[in-house]
């Protein structure tokens, strides 16, 4: 990371690997949500449907989270690009 404050190119693959893991943070949640459809419609257990809503009530955290790390990567760490680009260019 410390090789980014003088290396444009180092923060854009940066910001490529924040966009990548939220892609796969997104594409994890929805194949954990229909593994466990596929569980609930087979296990009628109490403790894997207080689970089931424990989980439920968790992967609300899951958007805002991808929101604000998307945020921060087309916000101010693009910024920080340019800076660095113009900054490196002169």
């Amino acid at each position: 990371m410390a090789q980014v404050i003088n290396d444009w190119e180092a923060m854009r693959t940066f910001r490529g690997q924040l966009r990548d893991a939220v892609d796969d943070l997104q594409e994890q949640l929805k194949r954990t949500e229909r593994a466990l459809e596929e569980v609930a419609n087979s296990w009628k257990d109490e403790q894997f449907r207080k689970y089931n809503e424990e989980f439920s009530k968790d992967k609300e955290e899951f958007p805002p989270l991808c929101d604000k790390i998307n945020e921060f990567e087309e916000g101010p760490l693009q910024k920080l690009e340019e800076i660095i680009h113009e900054y490196t260019d002169l």
